[in-house]
């Protein structure tokens, strides 16, 4: 299996391009947690292991969670503020696989994910 490194800016650069800064759940801990309230009754976790090279999405309505991702494999993670939309865009790539998974947050959820054979 080959070796892939997970590149992701900084929590300073995550802060500085969505306003919402990374937080660690556990001391010592190599994953990363951004929480966001999209309203009153859905909120959205994003959580990324840069050692484990792994990400994980859940969207919970109220106190019912109404999806939750998790893949291993991710390589890069990009940020994007806009006007009107706050995204997160995640490339995956294994030895077989490669896609895309992009979570907008703000001003609603929306996924979309992709993963093909290579």
């Amino acid at each position: 299996m080959t070796f892939r490194e997970l590149v992701v800016p900084s929590a300073l650069e995550v802060l500085e391009i969505i306003g919402v800064e990374p937080l660690v759940p556990e001391s010592g801990s190599s994953v990363q947690v951004l929480v966001f309230d999209v309203d009153d009754d859905n909120s959205v976790s994003f959580s990324y292991d840069v050692v484990g090279r792994s990400v994980r999405i859940l969207w919970k309505s109220g106190k019912r969670v109404a999806l939750e991702l998790f893949r291993e494999g991710a390589v890069l993670i990009r940020f994007h503020q806009g006007e009107d939309a706050t995204s997160i865009e995640v490339d995956f790539e294994t030895d077989s696989l490669a896609g895309t998974m992009e979570l907008k947050v703000l001003p609603e959820v929306q996924i979309k994910d992709k993963l093909l054979f290579v």
